[in-house]
């Protein structure tokens, strides 16, 4: 028997943020293996929304990685609290 893996964006499947108004608003969350970009300006939410993001999954037992170029790690911490 041969298995093909199928890319979780050929799949369809998608992976949620945990802010159900915004998963539902997306179809789910976002789409496995693809890129997003997120845009706006200072003080919208775009570190914060982040945040969730990643810890949902570690929630999932997923590994996480985040890049940071501005704040420093007391800050985003505290974002984060």
């Amino acid at each position: 028997v041969q298995r093909r893996l199928v890319p979780a964006s050929e799949s369809g499947e998608r992976t949620a943020f945990g802010v159900p108004t915004l998963d539902e608003m997306l179809g789910g969350g976002l789409v496995g293996g693809g890129t997003t970009l997120l845009q706006g300006a200072p003080g919208s939410g775009k570190t914060l929304l982040g945040l969730q993001f990643l810890k949902q999954g570690l929630l999932r037992g997923e590994p996480a990685l985040y890049f940071g170029f501005y704040e420093s790690p007391a800050r985003l911490l505290a974002k984060a609290e």
